[in-house]
């Protein structure tokens, strides 16, 4: 549905406003987020060097939060780990690491190409 909202440049559910991508869920802990998304970064460790971009998006709502300095940080480490040649690209970055977190929840998600949607 994606794909095809950026072809033709309309939606095939127009009612939709926004979905959140989640890939997976975890307590809304530094620990836990990023033991759950090492998994996740494994299409990170079979790019190629000029695709190994990335940001991390992190919206968080209700009254759980995380330090956002020390998870984009932690996240940082756990993707260099993964991709070596790994930069930062807020603007263009090949993938984006989401993070939502509500009521105590954190849903995660690897999304390639973030940036065009």
């Amino acid at each position: 549905a994606l794909e095809q909202a950026l072809t033709t440049g309309e939606s095939p559910a127009p009612l939709v406003v926004r979905l959140l991508p989640c890939q997976a869920a975890c307590p809304a802990n530094i620990a836990d987020i990023v033991r759950t998304l090492e998994p996740l970064l494994d299409p990170l460790s079979m790019a190629r060097e000029s695709e190994c971009s990335y940001c991390v998006q992190l919206k968080q709502r209700g009254s759980t939060r995380v330090d956002r300095t020390d998870l984009i940080r932690q996240v940082g480490r756990l993707i260099v780990q993964t991709c070596r040649s790994a930069r930062v690209d807020l603007e263009r970055a090949s993938y984006a690491v989401t993070v939502d977190i509500f009521d105590g929840t954190a849903c995660l998600a690897l999304l390639p190409d973030w940036h065009r949607l």
